[in-house]
């Protein structure tokens, strides 16, 4: 006997005990039970973001607390419901929204609220951006709810958009201390998400190496903690942390056959071998370029062109309407000016002059033109008024590293070797503290003045 469910039948209609059934039933209810209470807990706290929506409609009908906890509650449930101090009771609340002609939203509509929130971490999973979009559509009308906030920042930290980042992710610390675990885990692996983002790295590997030391470190999220780790070490020029996670995650990656994360590590991968300077590859991936979103194709082909890798070419594919086309546009200018070619520069200064970018926080035109002025003061003077800002504020320690050595380049050669060490020292203690580690004590002195805009004898 197997005990299939037409044997067990037989045995209960003979009489004859079956060991553990009853055990196992127990166990089965128990678990519902839990399941059940575990939700309801769940739901409690989600119900707590409402308060807001409480408040306003309050103060919109102009209402006192006491009138609107007359018959329902007392005063002093309404403040606390609306400050978000307690878990709010369902039945009371409705009765709170009934008395303001409050519609029963998404806001307050939790399975709702949860279905769209597994369904943006999925997305965020796989790399599927698309998905992500559809999902911020559909909570675009939400002014706060917890678990749509949560969905707002994943698209957030897709578009790269610092200040929404920063402000959602304040709004939703204020209920860490409510948070069920999974909650506060994959909070935690979103803000990890959102320092990378918003030019943080240093801080998004203290996010993520606290919580792989807890319990919240669902295993769902370790491919993705893995790709970050991997971000945020290369970011900060600790490589051999950077690859042993990069094969982490793409070994990960691989097992669950999601390979548009994986091409994107090749991105990464890139990136971190152009700012060592190392050798590129001539040969294009093509099938990296294929399982790429556009934005991640845009930028594996200006690493490629800042790489020294046909940049004409690679920078021709990238599209008037994407976020790297001015950086793009100045690296076709770079070249020319390389070759000579003075009509294909200022064709390219032009272009920059025209163009629009919202997200381009460095003045490419301004650049390219320091650039081909000729004058080794003017563009020392911009790097340091305009790249140097940019470079910290985004954490680009390439970037920032280039320029400094043409800064001290130009102030050498003019004698003023101080100066020169400043930046030297100044870049020292950036890279230093991005990435965390310690080192001989370098001169905390600046400059008595300004060192760059003095006009110094030949």
């Amino acid at each position: 006997m197997d005990g299939r469910p037409d044997d067990l039948s037989k045995l209960r209609k003979n009489g004859v005990p079956v060991v553990g059934e009853d055990i196992v039933r127990n166990m089965i209810e128990r678990f519902q039970k839990d399941v059940a209470r575990r939700r309801a807990e769940k739901i409690r706290f989600f119900f707590r973001a409402v308060g807001m929506h409480i408040r306003k409609r309050r103060k919109t009908l102009k209402l006192t607390q006491e009138e609107l906890a007359q018959g329902i509650c007392s005063n002093t449930y309404v403040s606390k419901m609306e400050t978000n101090s307690i878990a709010v009771n369902e039945e009371s609340l409705h009765l709170v929204m009934e008395r303001m002609d409050m519609e029963y939203s998404l806001e307050m509509n939790v399975d709702e609220q949860i279905r769209l929130f597994d369904r943006a971490l999925d997305c965020y999973l796989k790399g599927d951006y698309e998905g992500i979009a559809r999902v911020n559509y559909e909570v675009r009308n939400v002014e706060f709810a917890i678990l749509t906030d949560l969905c707002r920042m994943i698209g957030d930290i897709v578009d790269g958009e610092p200040n929404n980042i920063e402000r959602t992710s304040d709004n939703l610390s204020r209920y860490l201390d409510s948070m069920d675990h999974y909650t506060f885990g994959v909070f935690m692996f979103f803000a990890a998400a959102g320092m990378i983002a918003v030019g943080r790295p240093a801080d998004a590997i203290e996010i993520l190496e606290e919580l792989e030391t807890t319990e919240y470190a669902y295993a769902k999220l370790t491919p993705m903690i893995e790709y970050l780790k991997a971000v945020g070490y290369g970011r900060t020029e600790r490589y051999g942390k950077a690859y042993d996670a990069l094969r982490v995650a793409e070994a990960a990656f691989a097992r669950t056959q999601n390979y548009r994360r994986i091409a994107e590590l090749g991105v990464y991968r890139l990136e971190f071998e152009v700012a060592q300077g190392c050798a590129i590859p001539e040969t294009e991936s093509q099938g990296l370029a294929l399982l790429l979103d556009s934005a991640f194709a845009d930028r594996y082909r200006l690493l490629r062109a800042v790489g020294g890798i046909d940049p004409l070419g690679e920078t021709d594919k990238i599209a008037p309407d994407s976020r790297l086309y001015a950086a793009a546009c100045f690296v076709r200018g770079r070249h020319f000016l390389a070759r000579s070619d003075r009509d294909g520069y200022r064709k390219c200064l032009e272009t920059l002059r025209q163009t629009k970018t919202p997200s381009a926080r460095l003045d490419f035109a301004g650049w390219l033109e320091a650039l081909g002025d000729g004058d080794a003061v003017v563009y020392k003077d911009f790097l340091i008024a305009e790249v140097l800002p940019y470079a910290e504020e985004t954490t680009n320690l390439a970037l920032m590293r280039r320029a400094t050595d043409t800064i001290a380049a130009v102030l050498m050669k003019r004698k003023r070797y101080k100066d020169a060490l400043q930046y030297k020292y100044r870049l020292d203690r950036f890279v230093r503290k991005m990435s965390k580690t310690t080192g001989e004590a370098v001169p905390e002195t600046e400059p008595e003045e300004e060192p760059d805009r003095d006009s110094v004898p030949e």
